[in-house]
């Protein structure tokens, strides 16, 4: 079980969209925008990820996940999930 709110990869592109225009805009050589674009995906390489989950909700996520009297499953409909007894399950 994985549990993914957030997206590192959209954030990464939103930012690279952002900084396009100043880049184009800069009055430097063709070269040196090329450069400054492969420094700051570099840079972005390097980052952390950041937590979008508190520590708190991190170890009652990992509580449920080795709870082996219940079962985690998504919902029929809606983008739910559910958590069952396995004995009501």
């Amino acid at each position: 079980m994985s549990f993914s709110v957030g997206s590192k990869k959209k954030n990464i592109i939103q930012t690279f969209a952002q900084l396009e225009p100043v880049i184009e805009n800069l009055k430097i050589n063709d070269e040196e925008k090329v450069a400054m674009r492969q420094r700051i995906i570099s840079a972005t390489k390097c980052m952390k990820p950041t937590n979008n989950i508190s520590l708190a909700e991190k170890i009652a996520l990992k509580s449920l996940k080795n709870d082996h009297t219940i079962t985690i499953a998504k919902a029929d409909k809606g983008n739910m999930t559910v958590v069952m007894d396995k004995e009501e399950y």
